[in-house]
Order: C-alpha cells, then structure tokens, then sequence
C-alpha cells in the first residue's frame, strides 16, 4: 500500500469515527460525562482533515496557499489535543 492510500485510509477511518459518534449522539443523547461525546469528534474531523491534505500532497497534488495556511492551524490544533 503506498504511502497516500495509507494516509487517505486512516482520514477516512478518523472521519468515520467522528460520524459515528455524532451519529450516535444525534440517536441517544449525551454519553460522555463532561462533554456531550464519548470521543472527540471535532478533533478526529480536524485530523482526517489534516490526513487529506497530506495525502493530497503525498500523491503530488497542488495546494494554495489557504490550505497550506489550514494544515498549519490543524497541526497546531491537534498538538493541544494531544498534548
């Protein structure tokens, strides 16, 4: 598998996940105990996000400078949500 399939891979596995807890929030209500959600679901969504724009890169596509500009922001984003 080469490196894009792989990037794009885990972006769809992150979005997945997201869309699943917000589905299941949308079904049954809050599940966590401080926060509506039992994951994260804006940070998964902000790092399937950040995952396709290096899968993009990765397989040689072109960016502007405003999604240089937002993969910077969900690199710095994501630091504080892992840090």
């Amino acid at each position: 598998m080469k490196k894009t399939q792989r990037l794009a891979l885990v972006a769809a596995n992150q979005a997945a996940d997201a869309t699943a807890e917000l589905l299941t929030f949308a079904r049954e209500g809050a599940l966590g105990g401080v926060t509506n959600f039992v994951d994260d679901p804006v940070a998964k969504l902000a790092d399937a996000c950040k995952l396709a724009i290096e899968a993009d890169r990765a397989g040689g596509g072109g960016y502007d400078h405003e999604t240089d500009l937002l993969h910077r922001e969900l690199c710095r984003f994501l630091e504080g949500w892992v840090g």
